[in-house]
């Protein structure tokens, strides 16, 4: 991204033509997905810059399964879809980082990029404890 500042018409037609792009472009291959060592990072300004121009295996599924979502509701206006979306992945973030640190929620926090008292409390809202 450039140093520009963005208008959200332009915002707009960047996400239109990616999206027509996408639309178009078969699904990708392992080539063109980013691989799990390219992902590490130690901030997101690191992680923008690594993954510009490429789309991660994470990025792929969610955009299928909105795609799958949006034909199940068959033309119907979607209602609420960022809180659905946020907590399905949330959910499945927090529980499978959760798995990997045998409960340790230290080690999860610091996985997760949070503090332990924010890890807890998303826990709780999501009825992971």
């Amino acid at each position: 991204m450039t140093s520009e500042t963005q208008t959200p018409n332009s915002i707009a037609a960047q996400s239109a033509a990616n999206n027509t792009h996408n639309a178009q472009s078969p699904a990708p291959t392992a080539a063109d997905l980013a691989a799990p060592q390219d992902l590490r990072a130690t901030d997101l300004s690191q992680i923008n810059t690594e993954l510009h121009g490429r789309t991660t295996p994470i990025h792929h599924c969610v955009r299928e399964e909105l795609r799958e979502y949006m034909d199940v509701l068959n033309g119907e206006t979607p209602a609420d879809l960022h809180r659905l979306v946020m907590q399905q992945v949330e959910t499945a973030l927090f529980g499978f980082v959760m798995e990997e640190c045998r409960g340790n929620q230290s080690k999860a926090a610091a996985w997760l990029g949070i503090s332990r008292g924010t890890l807890r409390t998303r826990l709780a809202a999501l009825n992971l404890r």
